[in-house]
């Protein structure tokens, strides 16, 4: 991975489920996939990364909370527009290696967690991230 950038998923494995209920992967990330060499995900600089404001809703995976704070303190990150009208999902650790390895086992956890998360992201509630 670059240094300094995001990871954004490409249309695949990872990105099956949110797609579900009728969300997508603005096509402005491709270049970013295609510069990436494919494999799903797409690296984007920090300098460039308000293409992310194609997006409605923002699903981060952070895996711990160390990992919000650190995407947090990214002053790019803080203009995003979802950022700014809170439409944002953070995963903890469990949530987010869910959706990762999506399989038969997972996908009912997925469901009962990320779909209430999306829908009060929709809303711009803040209290999307996941109970302990």
């Amino acid at each position: 991975m670059p240094a300094q950038s995001l990871i954004a998923y490409e249309d695949g494995l990872y990105t099956r489920l949110p797609h579900r209920p009728g969300f997508v992967v603005p096509k402005s990330l491709a270049p970013y996939a295609s510069a990436a060499g494919g494999g799903g995900q797409a690296y984007i600089p920090l300098e460039p990364a308000a293409v992310l404001d194609d997006a409605d809703v923002l699903v981060w995976g952070t895996e711990t909370p160390a990992d919000r704070g650190a995407l947090e303190d990214l002053s790019v990150y803080r203009s995003l527009r979802a950022v700014q009208n809170r439409n944002l999902v953070f995963t903890d650790g469990v949530l987010a290696g869910a959706i990762y390895f999506t399989s038969l086992l997972s996908l009912p956890y997925v469901l009962d967690k990320l779909v209430p998360m999306l829908e009060r992201a929709v809303e711009g509630d803040p209290s999307t991230v996941p109970a302990g």
